[in-house]
């Protein structure tokens, strides 16, 4: 088995980030600043979910901001779900802005994810999975050169409060101008997707025969 290290590039002087992904293949970011036998981690946070009211999202289970250096790798397994058996230190500076030190991260071939409609006149319908692995059913009705999301919520869960449906909190968009374009923006930022492209299509792709998703990470 291959034993992962913790590379560690040099943003300026003794500051270091670096982007990993954890043993439930969440990816984060993390900051920190090295002081003699002393780490001082002054960001972590996730890169696969959205930011809420200008926040980063935070790991639940991660309070530790100072540490040794000898104690840094047991942060990780305790408190990020990952397990390193040893730390790289890069030598040479990159400057890089963590927004850009992200973007250049994360970076890959151009690689088409398609979000799959199924038209019925003038209703619209998909059941995707997004990054998170959440099974989501979207319907959109248009009218004239308006659409209306009619239904959103989670489909893989059964909710006993009198058989209530539960949307999506990032869900904000309910009328908006019809276009494939702000269907994809809205569907990507608002239910954290990652489609590229958008289908439609006459045929039905079983949808109605089976509760599975037809597109998304699946």
């Amino acid at each position: 088995m291959q034993k992962s290290i913790l590379h560690l590039d040099k943003k300026q002087g003794q500051t270091y980030h670096a982007i990993f992904k954890n043993n439930h293949g969440r990816r984060l970011y993390i900051q920190l600043q090295i002081n003699n036998n002393e780490i001082f981690i002054s960001d972590c946070f996730y890169t696969d979910r959205p930011a809420r009211n200008g926040h980063n999202a935070v790991p639940c289970k991660f309070h530790t901001s100072h540490c040794t250096c000898d104690s840094f790798i047991d942060v990780f397994k305790n408190e990020l779900d990952k397990t390193f058996f040893g730390i790289e230190f890069s030598d040479t500076e990159n400057k890089l802005s963590t927004e850009e030190y992200i973007k250049l991260k994360t970076q890959v071939k151009t690689k088409y994810k398609f979000l799959i409609l199924v038209n019925d006149n003038n209703t619209y319908k998909t059941r995707l999975k997004n990054r998170i692995h959440r099974s989501i059913l979207l319907e959109i009705v248009c009218s004239g050169n308006k659409g209306t999301i009619t239904d959103c919520h989670y489909s893989d869960r059964t909710y006993k409060r009198n058989n209530a449906y539960i949307t999506p909190s990032g869900l904000t968009s309910i009328t908006f101008d019809f276009s494939l374009y702000n269907i994809l923006k809205i569907v990507n930022s608002e239910l954290n997707c990652d489609f590229t492209d958008v289908i439609i299509t006459q045929d039905s792709f079983g949808f109605n025969d089976s509760p599975l998703p037809i597109c998304g990470s699946i």
